[in-house]
């Protein structure tokens, strides 16, 4: 018996979908001016691909861990 996932994919929120974030730090700073760069890091909720791949069961709440499985005898 197997049964069939869907898998919705969605745009990362955290990179908008580019894969990178880009993090301005400053090094100095007098009154509104400001010596700054950027620096690129990774994605991390992502792993750098842009997307996310979910789940339709997660995603609308209608996971079931007993469906696959009947655990229900050995629960006391």
């Amino acid at each position: 018996m197997s049964i069939k996932h869907l898998r919705h994919k969605a745009i990362c929120p955290q990179c908008n979908g580019n894969g990178f974030i880009r993090k301005s730090i400053n090094i100095f700073s007098i009154w509104r001016w400001a010596l700054k760069y950027s620096k690129i890091i990774q994605c991390k909720k992502c792993k750098s691909e842009g997307e996310l791949i979910y789940d339709e069961q997660l995603a609308t709440g209608q996971f079931n861990p007993y469906a696959i499985h009947n655990h229900t005898d050995n629960i006391h």
